[in-house]
């Protein structure tokens, strides 16, 4: 199997629809979703009803997503965080709202383990370190384990020493292959005028790539909505 991995889309159409076409165009036989379909982003109903329709979808939710349905507290969001998860309350169907009711934190597969955050906290805990993720190693039933979270393009790899290394994806580098061993850790993210993707192979292969996501000026997808919120993100630049 050969599965397109994607996190954190966030309400971005834009960039959702742009990583689409390019798994479409690699004949991908599967979908990853690591949650936070929607907050922050101006069209969470559009790219919850994509996502729906992908074949072989393995998806967990965010706590952007279970904020959106009641379920986090949004007092201790940032304020942007706060007002766009507010104003999705009341922008998604009833349908989806139930979809996202239905979803998890974590998904346990034979071949993969998916968490939002990490699997010692799924919903809401960062995967920033070495020592993170030597601490979450014994909760891993099977990998590689897909996170999402903290929007940064990483994976943690363990040797048959046990040494564990980090792999950065940097800005503008081209497509490249590392081959993973058993115990594998990939972060997938989000974020600036990129997306990062993944597809593993047979559970051993990971391919990261990344791709231009952003085809029109963030005011102007925006603006038919005249939400205060969104104007005052085109204002601050804050896109």
């Amino acid at each position: 199997m050969r599965y397109a991995v994607f996190s954190d889309v966030h309400g971005n159409l834009e960039a959702l629809s742009a990583v689409l076409d390019f798994f479409h165009a690699s004949k991908v036989d599967g979908h990853i979703c690591c949650g936070d379909v929607v907050g922050y982003g101006p069209n969470p109903e559009e790219c919850l009803g994509l996502i729906r329709g992908l074949k072989n979808l393995n998806i967990v939710c965010g706590n952007h997503d279970l904020a959106v349905i009641g379920r986090i507290d949004v007092e201790w969001f940032n304020p942007y965080a706060r007002a766009a998860t507010l104003w999705c309350r009341a922008a998604i169907s009833e349908d989806s709202r139930l979809y996202l009711e239905s979803l998890t934190a974590r998904l346990d597969q034979k071949d993969f383990t998916v968490v939002h955050g990490t699997p010692r906290r799924p919903a809401d805990e960062y995967m920033l370190s070495v020592a993170q993720f030597k601490n979450n190693m014994s909760r891993v039933k099977a990998w590689p384990l897909f996170c999402g979270h903290s929007h940064m393009p990483v994976s943690f790899h363990c040797t048959s020493e046990g040494k564990v290394e980090t792999f950065f994806i940097e800005d503008h580098q081209p497509p490249c292959a590392r081959v993973c061993a058993p115990e594998m850790y990939i972060l997938v993210r989000h974020g600036g005028n990129t997306w990062n993707q993944l597809s593993g192979g047979g559970g051993v292969d990971a391919y990261f790539r990344r791709r231009p996501i952003y085809r029109t000026p963030l005011a102007e997808l925006v603006e038919p909505l005249d939400e205060p919120f969104y104007r005052g993100l085109t204002r601050k630049g804050a896109a």
